[in-house]
């Protein structure tokens, strides 16, 4: 949170939340152990493919927000297509998780912009994106 307002500090940013997909059947249907291996993969996988501007953190549970140092919908985009890759490719390295599951995540990204200026309306705002993919049908990105 602290990396996230110093951020906002230097000039526009995007936050997103960023929530695992039916997590919960993860936990119940292969284990914790697993879930909490599933957790790892993701933040491998963050970490693979953010730049050194850009940073992440759980935020609670299966959610995790990124303070993203761009304000471009194509770059955003991007970022999380090839965050779902990588994601996948981690997954697919977790023994005890049968090949043929597809573990995806849903986001709601909030662009800074003069009414959107403060660390909590971007939050605020990013929460209801998210829930506006899952009400979409998941495993995409709403960015505004």
């Amino acid at each position: 949170m602290r990396a996230a307002e110093a951020k906002l500090d230097e000039g526009k940013m995007t936050i997103a939340i960023v929530d695992l997909d039916y997590f919960k059947k993860v936990n119940d249907q292969f284990g914790h152990d697993v879930g909490d291996l599933v957790l790892i993969a993701f933040a491998k996988a963050a970490k693979e493919t953010l730049s050194g501007d850009h940073q992440f953190g759980r935020y609670g549970g299966e959610e995790w927000l990124f303070a993203l140092n761009s304000v471009d919908e194509l770059a955003i985009r991007n970022i999380f297509d090839q965050l779902a890759t990588r994601f996948t490719e981690h997954c697919s390295n977790i023994k005890d998780l049968p090949s043929d599951t597809k573990i995806t995540f849903s986001v709601g990204a909030s662009v800074s912009n003069p009414l959107k200026s403060t660390l909590d309306v971007l939050i605020k705002h990013a929460d209801k994106l998210l829930y506006k993919a899952k009400e979409n049908g998941r495993n995409q990105v709403v960015v505004d």
